[in-house]
């Protein structure tokens, strides 16, 4: 007959045991990982993936291009408004000048 106390200790070192194995595991993933098969698809469902993998690259790539040039367009736009903002600011006191000039008002 066995004591409990014997199949607890084995129980216990059975634990233990797989703790440390999840534990070394975590640590190393790849070496949870290496012993593993993984099945890869048939050779057309890789090419297909591929195709699609590739039609998406190229949509990032078009986005991307329509971002750049929205920028730039930006850019010329925000630049063309200061400019007619400056043009006014500049304006303004120039035309309040040549009223006051007029007036008879000269300083």
């Amino acid at each position: 007959m066995v004591s409990l106390d014997y199949k607890d200790a084995l129980l216990l070192g059975s634990v233990r045991c797989e703790i440390a194995r999840n534990k070394r595991e975590k640590s190393n993933p790849s070496r949870a990982v290496l012993g593993d098969r993984i099945p890869l698809p048939s050779l057309p469902e890789q090419r297909r993936i591929v195709a699609r993998i590739e039609k998406l690259a190229a949509k990032i790539n078009e986005a991307r291009g329509l971002r750049h040039r929205t920028l730039e367009e930006l850019e010329l736009v925000v630049k063309s408004k200061a400019t007619k903002l400056f043009a006014v600011l500049m304006d303004g006191p120039r035309k309040a000048i040549q009223l006051l000039g007029e007036q008879g008002s000269n300083p």
